[in-house]
Order: C-alpha cells, then structure tokens, then sequence
C-alpha cells in the first residue's frame, strides 16, 4: 500500500498466520493425540463453562471491562473444579442422531441449486451487484466526534460547536505561510482577503507570526462539516487554485486535510492491492486444483462478496440508510 502503518500491520498479519500453520501442524496434532476419541465428548460441565464463559466475555466487551472478563475465567475454573467433586456434571452430552444425508437441508438446497443453475447464478449475481452499487460513491476517510454516540459527552460538543459557530469550526484547516508573505502584515492581510473570498469559507484569520517572522499561521473554517465531500473539494480548491494563483509559499494542513490526503493515498493504492491479491489467490489455486474454472469462479465470488459487503457500508455509514 505504500503506507509505513500498512506495512507494520501486514507483517503483524504474516507473523499471526505463520504461527498458526506452524501450531496447526506440531501442537493441535499433539492435543489431539493426548484426548484421542474424547475430542468427540462434551460433558454437561464443559457446556456450561463454555456458555457462561462466552456470555460473561460478550458483556465485558460490551462494557469494556477488563475485571468483568477476569470473572468470566474465574466462573469457568470454578464450573471446572466443581465438576471434579460432583460426577453428573461430567457426564457426557448425547450427540443427536444423525439424519439420512438425503434429509438434511443442504442435500435438498443443493439439488435444487443443481436443477436451475442458470436461473440460481444470473439471481445471486443480480443480488450481489445491486448490494455492490453504492460503492461506486465510497468516500475514504478518517471519522471524528461526529460519529461518536449521540448520547457522549463529545458528540454533544461537536453538536452544540457546529450549532453555535458552523459546521466547519469542528473542521479548521491550518494554512502555513512562509516567504516575504509571511514577513509583511499587508501582503500576508492580502491573502487572507483572498481565503475569506473563497467560495466555501466561512472565515479566515492570521494568527501572530512566529518570533523570527518567517512563518505566518492562516486559520480557515470551512461552511461544512469536517467529513463533508464539499469540505474535501474545498481543501483541494485551496492547493490547486486559490494558493497557486496567489503565488503565496503556502501549505494546507490540520486533521481535515490530513484525512483528505490519506483518502487520496489509499484510493491510489487500492487497485495494486486487489490485483495483487487477486492475482496471487488465482495462482494459488490454479496450482492446487489444476484448473482455471475453479480459480477464476473463486475470484469472481470474491469481488462480488466482498463489493456487497462494502456496499452495504457505503448505504449504511455513508448514505445514511436506517440510520433513524
């Protein structure tokens, strides 16, 4: 991805699944070799660990307890103990009996799918692609307090800024400004005229120079919000145009034009990592199945899965659907 943190964060993945192909063939063998035909028995004891574990687990990540998760380990050894002293608890549990294969849901599933292929893959591709259209408009970005819960004491603030000062005070971008601009009080009021006349711009300030007179601080709040698409074309209008026209030595900085920056920069990366993944996942399997079918079909399902993942995001998150 081009990216330092992407980098760190793709190796930390390599490493994860390094170790877990390296225990998947030394250690689960040896486990399995200890309980031999137990793997298949699950006391009443064992069930009732694992579900009080899960539930206790689920609510201290609710609650983001650490000491709530300690009492969920600590319910589990005691579940265990107990079923030491009181021999009910460690008899097994029944396994139900198996149907006939030709009972079973994905039997009957399958040989339907089997007697109308075409009409089952033009309806799962219809339906996929229509879950993958917003995705034509997805915006990157980073979020900011105005994705926080509306009941947080931050989300509160943004609001009640937002209210009070405009939406673009949450959101200011900071212009620098060095050269003989940011020496001279005229010149420097001069560019700060332009910035206020700027379509987009609520207001624009300098602040003091810095104590040697060569750098000057602009501060522009923009009219919208600080993930606004018009907020993004602002901070691009500002680059491209406005200060190069001017011809101030000046940059636009801050939170709001970082995160357009960083959109830019994944959304020019992207196409290297899915064709490299892609193509890396072809090859892969063509030389596991030998055949061309089967690594193809994989590709096709992958962009289509994961293009209506996405896309329920983007209708979500981004368009704002069922968010009443």
């Amino acid at each position: 991805m081009g990216l330092s943190f992407a980098r760190g964060l793709a190796i930390g993945a390599v490493i994860g699944v390094l170790f877990m192909i390296i225990a998947s063939i030394t250690f689960l063998p040896a486990l399995l070799a200890m309980v031999k035909h137990r793997v298949d028995v699950t006391t009443r004891a064992a069930l009732i660990a694992l579900v009080a574990f899960v539930l206790i687990a689920l609510v201290a990540v609710i609650k983001e307890s650490l000491k709530i998760f300690l009492v969920g380990l600590a319910v589990t050894v005691c579940i265990t103990l107990v079923s030491l002293v009181f021999k009910p608890l460690r008899m097994p549990i029944k396994h139900r009996p198996k149907k006939a294969k030709e009972l079973t849901f994905w039997y009957r599933w399958s040989r339907f799918i089997q007697r109308r292929p075409w009409v089952a893959a033009i309806s799962a591709t219809a339906v996929l692609l229509v879950l993958a259209s917003p995705l034509a408009s997805i915006r990157l970005g980073f979020g900011d307090n105005g994705n926080a819960p509306t009941d947080s004491t931050v989300r509160k603030a943004f609001d009640m800024v937002a209210e009070g000062f405009g939406p673009g005070f949450n959101g200011p971008l900071y212009i620098t400004v060095q050269g003989e601009t940011a020496a001279q009080p005229a010149k420097l009021e001069a560019f700060v005229a332009t910035i206020n006349s700027t379509d987009g711009v609520a207001y624009a300030q300098a602040v003091p120079a810095s104590a040697d007179g060569s750098l000057s601080l602009v501060i522009a709040y923009p009219t919208t919000a600080p993930q606004d698409e018009a907020t993004s074309r602002l901070v691009k209008f500002l680059r491209s145009d406005v200060i190069a026209q001017s011809g101030v030595d000046a940059k636009v900085g801050g939170f709001t034009a970082a995160g357009t920056d960083f959109a830019t920069a994944i959304g020019s990366r992207m196409p290297y990592l899915f064709i490299g993944v892609l193509s890396l996942s072809f090859l892969l399997l063509m030389a596991v199945f030998r055949s061309l079918l089967v690594p193809l079909k994989a590709v096709i399902m992958n962009l289509l899965s994961i293009g209506a993942a996405y896309g329920v995001l983007v209708a979500v998150f981004q368009w704002g659907w069922e968010s009443a």
